[in-house]
C-alpha cells in the first residue's frame, strides 16, 4: 500500500495544480 500512496499522492498534486493538462 505504501508504494501505491507514493504514486497516488504526486498524481493528485499534479491534477490539482494543472487540471487543464492530461499527462496520461
Amino acid at each position: 500500500m505504501k508504494c501505491v500512496m507514493i504514486f497516488l499522492v504526486p498524481t493528485l498534486v499534479v491534477l490539482m495544480a494543472e487540471p487543464g493538462e492530461c499527462l496520461f
